[in-house]
């Protein structure tokens, strides 16, 4: 295990340990801390329990949205990948004709 690293999200400080960058940890905590502002702003009165579950529903839902993306981005890919491999072949059928 690394050195005990110490960040502080919603008014409260944390410890964890792990072998685990501690500006990765920061830069962790700081993107989750402006997700629970964000929506206390929006929503005054709110837990903070709850702050923190829909905060982690909006990044979980950020997460999967750009797991879709990701994942239509190589099917385009693989298909283009696909026609060009497919042209290149005819291209080379047509060369060896003649």
């Amino acid at each position: 295990m690394g050195e005990p690293i110490k960040f502080a999200m919603m008014g409260q400080e944390y410890v964890i340990s792990g072998n685990i960058e501690p500006n990765y940890i920061a830069e962790l905590a700081n993107f989750v801390d402006r997700s629970t502002k964000e929506l206390r702003a929006k929503s005054s009165g709110m837990s903070s329990e709850r702050l923190a579950v829909l905060a982690a529903m909006n990044i979980a839902d950020e997460l999967f949205s750009l797991r879709q993306e990701l994942e239509e981005a190589k099917e385009r890919a693989g298909s283009r990948v696909d026609r060009l491999i497919s042209e290149m072949r005819a291209d080379l059928d047509v060369t060896s004709e003649k």
